[in-house]
């Protein structure tokens, strides 16, 4: 599966969603096609090579409607061969345009992509777009619709949130926001909305109240309260949700996200998308999903499609840097925190929604911008205050939400070599040039010219080197010290046969044919079957456990059925004793299966059986030994590459 990079990101700022405010004069196309113009002149993008533009917007009527992304690309001036398409999905609009960008990129189909959304709510009012959710009874009843405000009440009430915990949740908000726009946070992606003329209209997010403390916030009337008891609302709630005997409402103008108008857009494509802009990937865009949740709580979403995607990835919520969750009121961050235990200290460390306010169809894509932004400050931050100069290695563990920093090292001692001989520049020799205080194109030059790694025409996969195999009953698995006692490097100009040189360097022999066990986590079972077809259609034979061998039988993929090791003999460490097996492919869930499969990876070890523990180590060994069975290996001098 191709991989999906995250290139660059823009939005405006945001104005405040009413006939004052400051973008109320720009229309909703033009609004989005500042976006367009922005990428596209920062990156000298040629628009004729995107191959999709994806926007949302949840309220997509008048001048909204009519795909307004292909609005917006003719007002930008891209080529007639960009395409545009506009999605809904309520307020998760922007976001899930970037999930769409990224699958269509995974799939093979797009190599870039710039998605978004955009929302202007002071000319398009929220709800003009209507629907039957709202208006059908035979739609509402069933799916116990209310207004969100009413949601967000229920909420509070259901997990315990007090007036108190809700407005100081938005003084903090607003305090963030405030300290991120002094200190430049959001420099690198806010671009100035300008007139025909070339004046700024709006150079910053005006719906900020930064003086807003709790006596403020104290002496304003809950905004759903009425609505809710006197619309019947209430007993729409208490319906859905009978533990509940009354609504506390909390929730009002100041603890919920603000009314504006904003845009938002990011570059995504594929390595070799990135390659033909050149530009350097900024992120990679790791798993995305979707998922639908009670309609009365309605804004517990996020909690549900967090627990979803956590265990489609095959992730844990501490291998989570950093959150950003709309702010669409102050009890659905709560919530999200309550739930999965996160800590203030890494939820929107920058403000939110409540402060700079939630133009609908545009929001996902801000948020994610913004966090992709702290990441970068944050690391560059670092190396400023330790005063680094040249390379820096950074190693970073994370536990109960809090990021330690284990070991912050002014070298890159691995790297090095590696970036060296993969682009054939003395780096040691330039990185210390810069330590001394000179300048990088100085330092450079003092070599030659400057590398350009695309113009590359080999590839080169790094390969650590472990010695498990010296120390009896030492587990395999690697943890956040430093286990490797060296590294190897594969080059080719092909990957499969690069990967394989990388694994000969490390002392794995791939094999040319024989039998791959496998036994994956549910979760890893689809992702899978690329590797196996390819072993499969070379001639290998496959040995699974349970399981996988059934889910590999309903594929049309033939198994040997083999029992795990509590399971009675004959079992598969017995057959990797016996030499039957020549290949593993194996991944775990959960402590006790770690530990249960200890003697498995011991064993493969020993038998010096190669053993792999993520699709893609596995798919990249079952593309080497089918490259490998097509040919031999090619020796040639490192010099000849360049």
């Amino acid at each position: 599966m191709t991989e999906a990079y995250i290139y660059d990101h823009v939005r405006t700022p945001r104005g405040r969603g009413k006939k004052d405010g400051s973008l109320h004069e720009v229309p909703t196309p033009r609004l989005a096609a500042k976006t367009l113009e922005a990428l596209r002149d920062r990156n000298g993008l040629d628009t004729s090579t995107v191959d999709d533009i994806i926007f949302g917007c949840v309220d997509p009527v008048m001048e909204a409607g009519a795909v307004i992304p292909k609005a917006a690309a003719f007002e930008a001036g891209y080529a007639f061969s960009a395409p545009g398409i506009q999605i809904s999905r309520f307020c998760a609009s922007g976001l899930d345009a970037v999930n769409l960008a990224a699958g269509k990129v995974m799939a093979g189909s797009d190599d870039i992509v710039i998605a978004g959304g955009v929302e202007s709510m002071s000319r398009v009012g929220m709800g003009m777009s209507g629907g039957a959710w709202y208006m059908d009874p035979s739609v509402n009843f069933p799916g116990y619709f209310m207004p969100q405000g009413v949601s967000a009440d229920l909420i509070a009430t259901k997990y315990g949130f007090s007036r108190d915990d809700v407005d100081a949740y938005a003084v903090e908000s607003q305090k963030r926001s405030a300290n991120s726009w002094e200190k430049g946070y959001f420099s690198k992606s806010v671009i100035p909305v300008k007139d025909g003329s070339g004046l700024v209209i709006l150079d910053r997010d005006e719906h900020m109240r930064p003086t807003t403390d709790m006596q403020s916030l104290a002496g304003l009337n809950p905004s759903f309260q009425m609505p809710g008891e006197m619309g019947g609302f209430d007993a729409v709630a208490i319906q859905a949700h009978p533990e509940i005997e009354k609504i506390n409402y909390v929730h009002h103008a100041g603890n919920s996200s603000g009314i504006v108008d904003g845009a938002a857009a990011v570059l995504v494509g594929s390595k070799v998308g990135g390659a033909s802009m050149g530009l350097k990937p900024r992120a990679r865009i790791r798993a995305f999903t979707n998922i639908g949740s009670d309609p009365a709580l309605m804004l517990t979403g996020p909690v549900d499609v967090t627990e979803k995607l956590l265990k489609r990835s095959g992730m844990t919520i501490a291998d989570i840097d950093l959150f950003e969750l709309n702010e669409a009121f102050a009890a659905v961050v709560l919530r999200f925190m309550q739930a999965f235990n996160v800590s203030h200290d890494v939820m929107n460390v920058n403000g939110g929604a409540i402060a700079m306010g939630h133009p609908l169809g545009a929001t996902g894509a801000m948020i994610l911008g913004t966090v992709l932004d702290e990441l970068e400050r944050q690391t560059a931050a670092m190396a400023k205050a330790l005063n680094v100069g040249g390379l820096m290695n950074v190693q970073y563990a994370i536990k109960d939400d809090v990021i330690y920093v284990l070991e912050v090292n002014p070298r890159a001692s691995r790297t090095v070599p590696f970036v060296a001989k993969t682009i054939g520049a003395p780096i040691a020799k330039i990185a210390a040039r810069i330590m001394t205080g000179e300048k990088l194109d100085v330092a450079i030059a003092a070599y030659g010219e400057k590398p350009d790694p695309r113009n590359l025409k080999h590839i080169a996969v790094k390969e650590a080197v472990f010695p498990f195999a010296r120390f009896p009953g030492v587990d395999t698995l690697l943890g956040p010290e430093m286990r490797s006692t060296g590294e190897v490097i594969g080059l080719d100009t092909d990957f499969a046969l690069a990967f394989a040189k990388s694994q000969l360097g490390a002392s794995v022999e791939l094999p040319r044919d024989g039998t791959v066990f496998v036994s994956v986590r549910d979760e890893d079972k689809a992702r899978v079957l690329p590797a196996i077809m390819i072993l499969t259609q070379i001639g290998f034979k496959v040995m699974a456990t349970g399981g996988t061998q059934r889910f590999l039988a309903e594929n049309d993929i033939p198994a040997i059925k083999i029992n795990k090791v509590l399971e009675g003999r004959p079992h598969i460490e017995d057959a990797i004793r016996n030499r039957q097996v020549q290949l593993v492919i194996n991944t775990t869930d959960g402590n006790k299966a770690i530990s249960d499969s200890k003697s498995l990876r011991r064993a493969a070890l020993m038998q010096k059986v190669p053993y792999y523990t993520t699709m893609a180590g596995a798919l990249a060994a079952a593309e080497a030994i089918r490259a490998l069975k097509k040919g031999q290996l090619e020796v040639r001098p490192l010099q000849s590459y360049f």
